[in-house]
């Protein structure tokens, strides 16, 4: 487990662009303030402040690796509190893992919808129907930021819609490229062809919901405000309240 937590950690420090923070937040982690953490380097604090500041060169690997296995060493010549934590962590992971539990699903979500087939539609590509999945719900979320943008003053021409779809484009595939060499560095899997598949369908998902915009001017722009609904309906919310309840003593 120590070394793959160093080699872990000396990965996320190569590949973030912004190795000093990186630096400084895994330090914090291991309960070193910079002047211990210059002694077990034996260097100056100066030193230890500039990198964390970005006032020195990137660190090149060596010092990396120097800057891991100090904090990891020290930890561990002190009953390896940090270390084990992180273990017991990666444990529950992995056992998560085993019974094809997503960790980074929201529990909530996995509350609501308690049929499998349902939960698999809302997380979709659905690549072949925009009316579906996620690339419905891209469609939704840039309509609603081009909406918003209209309220704002701003008016969208066409050009400039291809001009948003090229740079978010160019903005996805280069984040592909640093979670890839990141996943790499952590010996995780990464799906690039998935990954870039999803990106050429949201890009094209911007020059849709634009061409929706156009069609329907008089759409209305977003959902009723909480005021609207309750002028609307003056027992809303607490018909609102009382079908939760409802759905508490049902479900919990």
């Amino acid at each position: 487990m120590q070394k793959q937590l160093t080699r872990r950690i000396a990965g996320e420090i190569v590949v973030s662009e912004s190795p000093g923070e990186t630096m400084r937040k895994w330090r914090e982690i291991f309960h070193l303030s910079q002047k211990e953490f210059a002694n077990l380097l034996e260097v100056k604090p100066s030193v230890v402040c500039d990198f964390e500041k970005g006032r020195r060169a990137s660190p090149g690997i060596g010092t990396v690796r120097r800057f891991v296995e100090a904090m990891v060493d020290y930890d561990s010549a002190h009953g390896g509190k940090v270390v084990n934590s992180m273990s017991e962590r990666r444990k529950i992971i992995s056992d998560l893992e085993k019974y094809k539990i997503a960790v980074r699903s929201i529990p909530a979500l996995h509350e609501i919808v308690a049929d499998e087939k349902k939960m698999a539609e809302i997380q979709d590509l659905s690549i072949d129907d925009e009316n579906k999945g996620l690339s419905r719900m891209s469609i939704d979320i840039i309509k609603t930021f081009i909406k918003k943008l209209a309220t704002q003053g701003h008016s969208f021409s066409r050009e400039e819609l291809r001009s948003l779809k090229a740079t978010y484009y160019r903005s996805a595939l280069d984040l592909i490229d640093a979670y890839r060499g990141d996943a790499e560095m952590n010996g995780l899997k990464f799906d690039s062809h998935s990954e870039e598949k999803a990106v050429e369908l949201f890009s094209k998902n911007i020059i849709k919901a634009g061409e929706d915009f156009y069609l329907n001017p008089m759409d209305a722009p977003f959902i009723p405000t909480w005021s609207r609904v309750k002028s609307a309906i003056p027992d809303f919310l607490l018909r609102l309240e009382k079908a939760v309840n409802e759905d508490n003593r049902f479900y919990l």
